[in-house]
């Protein structure tokens, strides 16, 4: 089955641009109808996809000679206005394979970590593109989030809340890159750390990280200088996990406190990611397979504490679009 390489697939690819049931948790906004015309639009749309055209879908996502990227790569071309409302009508008509249209919904809707910077738009997006994007996020979640509550068989569930831990981390950013209810950005991450509650899943330190880097930029907003620093580091007391050893964790809320004066605070988060990002395993521990990238961590986290030491944001890609500026004002 290709399934399960796509949902670890996805949650690697999302890292570079669980778990109690949600009747536990307080009905968030995004739960109730909705008076975003992007969704309402959307859920239109997704009405007037036809059977056969969902079945010409369906039969070419079922054709194992294909990767998932090429998958991807070739619905994008041949659906470029239907694409959304056709895994949408995927996703709710052909439940059997609701992994791959959460993958693909998620591949497709979610935005990197660098746009959720408050001074870096996209040079090529405007903000329908971001809209369009998180209405399609919001009417997944609620789809996930009804499957669960109607089905929670505790063997099946697990990747399933794995996605939908997934989608709210989704959402919550698209929040924040259009600026807009940053409140229901707030309620997702809360909402996510609440219903954390296997240690042992591989996901357990993922979603510790994201959800105390979406309160941080929430925070900061805010005006909350103090909480925001208190979320970064937050977000890096963690052990790890194959995503936060491999990819690393997120710069973007590290680089928007430079500029805030916290530079005491940003050492410390590099200190405290250089615990998982830059550990190196005994020989006889299976996980020495990181340590020829671990070696290259500590140097990058090296050099980039000199950097800030001497007053500039570090010049990597990680920290956003104004790598290498002075943060000092």
């Amino acid at each position: 089955m290709k399934f399960p390489c796509l949902l670890y697939f996805v949650i690697c690819s999302l890292w570079l641009s669980s778990l109690s049931y949600a009747e536990d948790s307080p009905e968030l906004p995004h739960q109730s109808p909705t008076n975003d015309p992007y969704v309402n639009d959307l859920r239109e749309a997704v009405k007037n996809i036809s059977d056969p055209e969902l079945q010409k879908l369906a039969d070419q996502l079922a054709d194992d000679s294909k990767s998932q990227l090429q998958l991807v790569a070739e619905i994008s071309e041949k659906y470029p206005d239907r694409l959304l409302p056709l895994l949408l009508a995927g996703l709710q008509r052909r439940p059997e394979n609701s992994e791959i249209w959460y993958n693909l919904i998620t591949m497709k809707c979610s935005v990197s970590n660098s746009d959720i910077l408050r001074e870096s738009p996209h040079p090529f997006r405007d903000r329908e593109y971001y809209r369009k994007r998180r209405a399609c996020l919001k009417i997944a979640l609620d789809t996930a989030e009804a499957a669960r509550m109607e089905h929670s068989s505790k063997n099946a569930d697990n990747e399933r809340l794995v996605m939908i831990q997934t989608l709210r981390y989704g959402l919550a950013k698209s929040h924040l890159v259009l600026g807009e209810d940053l409140k229901t950005a707030k309620l997702l991450a809360e909402q996510m750390l609440r219903t954390n509650t296997d240690p042992n899943s591989w996901n357990y330190d993922n979603v510790i990280h994201k959800s105390n880097t979406i309160l941080g930029h929430v925070a900061l907003r805010d005006g909350d200088l103090e909480q925001a620093k208190s979320k970064l580091l937050a977000s890096a007391t963690v052990k790890g996990s194959p995503q936060l050893n491999s990819f690393g964790p997120s710069f973007t809320l590290a680089s928007e406190l430079l500029p805030e004066g916290e530079k005491d605070a940003v050492l410390k988060y590099l200190d405290l990611v250089a615990g998982f990002w830059a550990k190196i395993y005994p020989e006889d521990n299976p996980k020495r397979r990181y340590n020829n990238s671990s070696r290259k961590h500590a140097e990058m986290l090296a050099q980039w504490k000199q950097q800030i030491e001497k007053g500039k944001i570090p010049d990597d890609r990680k920290w956003g679009p104004k790598r290498g500026d002075s943060y000092i004002k």
